[in-house]
Parts: C-alpha cells; structure tokens; sequence
C-alpha cells in the first residue's frame, strides 16, 4: 500500500471518528440532577441553542453575614444573538427578566473600554477552578476600578480558556468593603466552554412583575422602595451621593481604631444603637476608621460619653465646621468686587523682558518681597509634592475647568473629601488661587509667578462652593496626603474649635515627614486658630507690602513665621496677585489681589517645597531653616515675637541655608581625596584624578554647586535624588556601581569618587540633622546616615584593592 494511500486512510478515519463525537454531542441525552431537574451535558461544539438556559447562584451580601440574599442568576438564548436574563429568589416565588445583547466581550475590550485613569492593579494568573464538580482551567483576572463618584469596585474573574473571547467560571465583586458578590457559573460565551441546563420556560419571557421574595432580595440591595429599607441600606445610602455642604451641626465623628472593617463598624452602630457611615470611601480615610454619626443635641454627651468608653474607640468628638478665614480676611466674593481686584485674561498675556517673563510678575510684590527669583537659581521646588488641602484647585477640565496659567504646572492625582471623588476641581476660587501662589506655571510668558515653580501639586478638596467643609474631611485630606508622598501641606482655612481627630492627623502627617504649614486667622486677635495651633503645624501670619503685620491677622505663640498676604487698606494692588477663578460661577478665569493669611500661608509653603528640593527632608530641620532665616526690617536673627514669629520667610536665604551640608561635604570629600592620593602615590594605575573629582564632585554637592547644568537632576548630591528615600540614602547604589566598574580604570575612579563624595554629603547630613529618612525611625536617622558614609569609605578602598588584585588598569 502507497504511502499516499495510507495517509488519505487515516485522514478519512480521523475525520469519521470526529464526525461520530460531534454527531454524539449534537444528540445528548438528559443527564437529571440530585435536585431532581435536569440538565443537558457539556458540548463543546455547540452554541446556545434557542431556550437553552445556564442557571448561575448568585450570592450577595451587605455587610455582615446577617444581610445575605441567594438568588439564581439565568441566562437564556432566544432569539438570534439576543439573550435573556433572569434573576429570581432562592425559592423561585419571584423573578424579573430583561432582554439584552448576546455579545460577550473580551478582557481586553472591557478594559479598553475604562477611562485611563479609572482602572488599576491588573493581574493576571494561570489556575484552575472547580465548578459543579468539574475543573475549569483559567486564567484569573483581577483589577481595581475606581469611578468618576470615588467609587471602587475590587473584581475577580476566573475565565475559562483563553483570556480573549473567552467564558467565565466564576466571579466576585467587592463594592468598597461594602457590598460583596460572588457569582458561579460554568462557563458562558459564544461557543465557548458551557453547559447548558434547563429548557427555559417561554412564559418566564412576559415576566413583568416582581414575586414577593424577589422584592425583598432587592430591596435588600438598596435597589426598591425608599419607604422600606432596611437598617443596612440605610447605613449605605447615607454615604453616597453625600454633598458636604449638607453637613448638619448634629453630626459626631467617632475616630475608631485604625483598620477597623466595615464588619466591625457596623456591628459597633448596632451596639450603641446608632447608624454611621464612613467619612470617606477613599482607601487612606478607610485605614484611618473616621465614621460619622447624627445625634440630636440632648443626647449628644450622654453618647460622647458612651462611644467613648468602648475599646474600638480612639476618640469621639463633634463634628466641627472649618471654613476659609474671614473677619477682614481674603476677599469679598461679590461680583462688584470683581473688577477692582482683578485683571482679565486677555490683559495677562503680554510678556514682560527679563527673567521671568510672566506678564504680570512686576505686580507681584510679594515674590519679591521674599527673594523668590534669587532663590530659582538653585532650587525650584522640583519634584518636591505639596498638597493643597482647600477648595479644590482649577487644574481639568473633566468637571471644572484648567486655569491657562496652570497648564504648566504639575499635579498628581488628589481626591474629592467633599463628594467622594477623585477629581479635586475648584468651584469657589480660593484653592486655586493659592495654588498659583506655590506653583503657578512661571516663565511662560503670561500671567503671574509662583513661589516654587518646579513643584508638584496634590489637589485636595475638603471646603465646598461656600468655602466651608468639616474637621472630619480635613483629617482624612491631611492623612491622604501624608500617605501619598507630600512633603508639604498647605492649609489656607481655620476653625476655632480643638478637633482630637484633626490634631492626631497633623501629628501623623508630621511624623511622616510633612511641614504642615496653616493659616492662623484672620480675627486680627492674640489668639492662633485652628489647625495653625497645633503640636506640628507651622502657623503663619501675614504681612502687607510694608513687612508690618496686616490688620487682620491672628497672632500668638505658635505662629512660627510670616508671609506677604497682602493688606489692602490703602489699595487694592497690595493685595497677593494670582490666577483664580471667576466665584461668581461664570467659569471664567481672571487674575485678582486677595489678602489673608491664607495667601500668605502658600508663600511659606512654597519657600519649604524649595528648601525641601535641596534635601533637607526633615520637617523640623525645615522649620529651624525658615526660622533661622526669617527677616524683620531686612535683618535677620531679630528674635522671636508673636505677631511674626521669627520673621518674614526669605526664599534665597533658606536655600542658601539648606545647601550647608553641601559646603561642608566639599571641604570633607577634599580631604578624603587628598588622602587617597596619598596613599596611592607611585601607583597610578588604579585611578584617574580628574574622573575622581567629577564623581566625587556629584557624590558631595551635585554639579550644581559650581552652576553647572542647574535644569538636570545631577545639580544636587547624589544622596538627595531620593528627596529622603533609604535607597539612595544609603551605601547602596554607590558600593554596587563601584563592584562593577572594577574592570575599567575611568568608570572605576568615577565610582570611586561618587562613593566618597555620597559619605561626604551622608556625613554632614548627619552632622546637621537635615534628612528624614523614610521608613527609619526620626532618633536613628543621623546613625543610618552616618553607618552607611563609613561603609562607602571602607568599599571605596575594596574596590581601589580589587583592581588591584586583578591587575586591571
């Protein structure tokens, strides 16, 4: 027999034995269940047919296990590509149904389909999963999406077969420790891996109404009657849709231990008979565990007095209101005021010569009044956080709009304390307008200048449209900053009231490495408010053109320094100038003299963002810094007293100030390459002095030290670019270069000189106690800075040794 005749033997035989199974598939036989219905078996040929229905257990709880509704989720074919979908209660005594498309999307389409910024943490994993006793294998898909509310939705999807096109074995849904689903299901798709079940009923198709257990399944879901809902929905509808303007005098918020779940919230209202809600479904103010809770006023100390002696409780307290200062303070928002104090757009366009060209910068006494440009020719703020914690601050134009004189400036990604959003926008004008003060875009040929310009800004929206939010939503905005990588804090707002829950936030953010730097009021009295008053705050007064305090400004024993906010008495161009928006709610963008201490506030916020840049990290040496160099009648050293503490901020002394470690890491890593040179007298061949002094130069103090390349990251000490991070502030990254330049004589020397120079810079930041180093406890800073400079002056030997030893020139 020919080969040939063999091959078409055995093809034919192939093809008929494949014929025969999906002959044999197309005609099952019934399979019944233990349940007694019955079920067609597994085809994995074959489409849903016509009246084929795959039923789906479906799972959802509301809180505690107490609050669990089971209900069976179908699905049918009937008509072409349509499909029908039914959910009905466990018992089937009720049922809707809803025509929709048969189309099953990919992974790929549904997360295509996500704006960019709502979807995170996407992993991907090949496993099995067990459904109805038979093993799927999958891929499981998990992500995090995040909606435009501030919503979050945790998915898991275990997909059978492949990832695209592909059917689902099982599913789980966690909306915000709230609401939780889990679906099983055998696979469904378009031809896909699935079994089909019962023959779906045509008369279940006319389904109109809703069985008496399925109302109440739904209702449990927050989705029926607002007349009857149960405690647990009631608990979930207060936290959404919530606008903080509608915040109540009635309200407690009850600081619970942090990492409290929504389990154990709930659980604590039942106790005390009381329903709460979290303050915020952001996950930050979530780990804090702040739950709001309404009570009438004759009962509001006997419940202070109850929640408190229960162990989950840190403390309770009221929920005080915190607004933008006023009495004399920032602005009249009326729109007669508008055009006596503002310029608008189309007249803030024409550049100016010089540096910075900003057409408006000749106005802007205030920068100069605190040497602000002198101070760009080393530091800009660069890579330095500052959260703005205020009215939110126009910088998109998703829900708000994007002032021109901040497209420019940077921003990351803030929140929405007011209505629980990601998207921080600014419907009052007063964030931005501070905003401008520490980072207006600068040098672009419009507008006005900001004090730190290279800086990066964190909108946080905690005051509504009015200008007024509560001590709750300030806490929660000061812990989000300090978990998302600020370095400083600006709190243009006040309240006379002491919140426990505010002044452990500042505290946190404090020891976190945050110069939270607060307004102190605008009464004009001897009395410091809140926040500004707190153990961690840096207070601010204010200053007008003459560098004597404005009329209005609070003074006290905190206030730590002043800054030019401006004091209109005389005119309204002594004023602070800034880009803001129109508070009339036109939407329009104008530049407008404001005075208060809340925008002198921004200008020391600015000026510690610079500071910060140099690498002085640690928030207490930032404000001995300011301190030190504050100015009282252009001097300084002129003492401390309460109306401007140490003085009015100068930007190019305290950055000259907190360059000291740099001057003082030359002279040290002059010596230690003196030394070397020394020792290896007659023995050239292991080094290159001139590649030696350029690594140690930016090990030390950066190439900007001698006004090289100020526009680059290398301008500073190799030890700062982490702006505190134990990487770099550590022997690490220089002792592995220096391992593998060995070989090479000019990478070899320039390591070896980047190792020196970063235990120069390592040793004085440890003399002078400037870096906060992250995740390193504040008292043993100045020991790791100091162990790993002696580790990079042994390595840099080891690796003079192991050229050496090799014979490597």
């Amino acid at each position: 027999m020919s080969k040939k005749v063999l091959k078409l033997l055995l093809f034919g035989f192939a093809l008929g034995g494949l014929i025969a199974v999906y002959v044999h598939y197309q005609n099952p036989k019934p399979i019944q269940r233990e349940d007694g219905s019955w079920q067609m078996p597994f085809n994995p040929f074959a489409k849903a047919k016509t009246g084929d229905w795959q039923s789906c257990p479906t799972t959802i709880r509301i809180g505690d296990e107490s609050d669990t509704a089971v209900l069976n989720w179908k699905i049918a074919r009937v008509d072409g590509e349509k499909v029908f979908r039914v959910v009905e209660s466990e018992d089937g005594e009720g049922a809707a149904g809803v025509y929709s498309n048969a189309t099953v999307p990919s992974i790929e389409e549904f997360l295509g389909g996500l704006e960019p910024n709502v979807i995170d943490e996407v992993k991907f994993e090949r496993t099995t999963r067990e459904v109805k006793g038979r093993a799927f294998p999958c891929v499981k898909v998990s992500f995090l999406v995040t909606t435009e509310d501030g919503d979050w939705i945790k998915v898991e999807k275990w997909m059978t077969k492949s990832v695209k096109g592909t059917g689902l074995a099982h599913a789980t849904v966690n909306y915000m420790d709230f609401v939780y689903l889990d679906m099983e299901l055998a696979g469904f798709g378009n031809g896909d891996d699935v079994e089909w079940g019962e023959k779906l009923d045509p008369a279940r198709i006319k389904l109109a109404s809703h069985g008496p257990r399925y109302r109440e399944a739904l209702e449990t879901l927050g989705t029926l009657s607002r007349n009857s809902k149960p405690e647990l929905h009631k608990l979930h509808e207060s936290t959404r849709g919530l606008h903080r303007g509608e915040h109540t005098s009635d309200e407690l918020v009850v600081d619970l231990k942090d990492g409290t779940t929504t389990e154990e919230l709930m659980a604590f209202g039942k106790r005390h008979k009381i329903e709460l809600r979290w303050e915020s479904y952001e996950p930050s103010a979530l780990r804090a565990a702040l739950a709001i809770t309404h009570v009438s006023a004759d009962r509001e100390e006997a419940l202070k007095k109850e929640l408190a002696a229960d162990p989950l409780v840190e403390s309770v307290e009221h929920n005080d209101f915190f607004s933008i200062p006023d009495q004399g303070g920032d602005v009249s928002f009326s729109e007669s005021a508008l055009g006596k104090r503002s310029i608008p757009e189309e007249e803030a366009g024409k550049p100016r010569e010089g540096f910075p060209n900003d057409a408006l910068f000749d106005r802007q006494w205030h920068l100069r009044m605190i040497h602000a440009p002198e101070a760009w020719k080393t530091s800009t703020g660069k890579g330095v956080i500052v959260g703005v914690i205020d009215t939110g601050v126009a910088y998109e134009k998703k829900k708000g709009m994007q002032l021109p004189d901040l497209a420019g400036t940077k921003f990351v990604e803030g929140y929405d304390f007011v209505s629980d959003d990601r998207i921080a926008s600014d419907d009052h004008g007063h964030g931005s307008h501070c905003t401008g003060t520490i980072a207006q875009t600068t040098d672009n040929g419009r507008g006005c200048a900001g004090v730190a310009p290279g800086a990066t800004i964190m909108p946080l929206k905690v005051l509504d449209r009015n200008g007024s939010g509560t001590a709750a939503d300030v806490a929660a905005a000061i812990r989000y900053a300090a978990d998302h990588g600020c370095k400083v804090m600006n709190l243009s707002l006040g309240g006379s009231g002491r919140s426990q829950v505010m002044a452990n936030a500042v505290k946190y953010a404090f020891d976190k490495g945050c110069v939270v730097c607060c307004a102190a009021g605008n009464s004009g009295r001897g009395r410091v408010e809140y926040p500004a008053a707190y153990e961690g705050a840096l207070a601010v007064s204010s200053v007008g053109p003459s560098g004597q305090r404005a009329f209005y400004s609070s003074y006290g024993d905190q206030v730590w320094v002043a800054g030019p906010g401006g004091d209109q008495s005389s005119k309204d161009e002594d004023g602070v100038l800034q880009n803001t928006i129109d508070p009339s709610g036109k939407g329009k963008s104008y530049y407008a003299w404001w005075q208060g201490t809340s925008m002198a506030t921004p200008h020391v916020a600015g000026v510690a963002a610079l500071v910060v840049e140099r690498g002085v990290t640690n928030p207490k040496a930032v404000r001995d810094i300011l301190a030190a160099t504050a100015q009282k009648g252009g001097k300084t050293g002129q003492g401390w007293d309460k109306e401007l503490g140490y003085g009015i901020v100068d930007a190019e002394a305290a950055v000259k100030a907190a360059g000291a470690p740099d001057r003082t890491a030359i002279v040290i890593v002059a010596g230690l390459v003196i030394v070397a040179f020394l020792i290896m007298r007659g023995r050239r061949d292991e080094l290159t002095g001139g590649v030696l002094v350029l690594g140690s130069a930016l090990g030390a103090c950066g190439l900007g030290f001698f006004g090289l390349f100020p526009s680059l990251a290398f301008m500073h000490a190799f030890p700062e670019w982490g702006q505190g991070s134990p990487l770099f502030a550590s022997a690490a990254i220089p002792f592995f270069v220096g391992l593998v330049s060995v070989p090479s004589k000019a990478a070899r020397s320039f390591a070896v000189g980047l190792m020196l120079g970063s235990a120069a810079h390592m040793f004085s930041m440890a003399w002078y106690g400037y870096a906060d180093v992250a995740w390193i406890p504040f008292h043993l800073d100045r020991a790791w800075l100091a162990a790993n400079a002696a580790v990079l002056v042994i390595g840099s030997a080891m690796v003079v040794r192991l050229a050496k030893g090799k014979g490597v020139a």
